[in-house]
């Protein structure tokens, strides 16, 4: 897949909207509905995964090339890209758990969710079992990509990696609601 490429063809149409979503304070939804049905989403994930096996060079450019027309996409892909890109390198170099997540993403078209650097601090909360799924118990600070999908992936009581994507709308208030979800 040429990214670059489908970046100038996509871009026109998310730079007549970069005004209203820049004056408005919102998540480029409609730019976010376009990249997953480009494939976008899986693109930096390995091939042998589902992925479109983009090299890290062929994400930058391409990263690069959006950000001419609407910057806010290109930063919240860029957060989500960064994720991917840090699990496939832990995946290929540390063989780290993170192949069910990886497939996921390609699979499901799952955005990945970032808060920056304190996503890589000691983590605040704890998971625990309960009657009907889990009981999620946590400090979490602000994410922007706030369109992103309501997802318990893997088992937190294990020592392996768990990605929780819920959704700012999502109620968790009972062990329930993650169970619905």
């Amino acid at each position: 897949m040429d990214l670059a490429g489908l970046m100038h063809e996509l871009g026109p149409e998310f730079a007549a909207r970069a005004a209203r979503h820049d004056d408005e304070d919102l998540f480029v939804a409609e730019n976010y509905g376009a990249l997953k049905s480009h494939g976008v989403l899986a693109a930096g994930i390995p091939a042998e995964l589902g992925g479109g096996g983009a090299e890290h060079r062929e994400l930058g450019e391409m990263l690069r090339v959006l950000a001419r027309y609407c910057g806010s996409t290109a930063l919240a892909l860029s957060m989500h890209t960064h994720q991917v890109a840090t699990a496939v390198w832990r995946w290929r170099h540390d063989r780290a758990p993170v192949e069910a997540l990886l497939r996921s993403v390609a699979a499901e078209n799952r955005m990945l969710v970032s808060s920056g650097g304190s996503d890589w601090i000691a983590g605040s909360g704890k998971a625990e079992r309960v009657a009907g799924g889990w009981r999620v118990t946590a400090r979490k600070i602000f994410a922007r990509s706030k369109a992103a999908y309501t997802s318990l992936r893997g088992d937190p009581s294990a020592a392996t990696m768990c990605a929780l994507m819920v959704s700012c709308s999502a109620s968790c208030s009972s062990p329930s609601a993650l169970s619905r979800m």
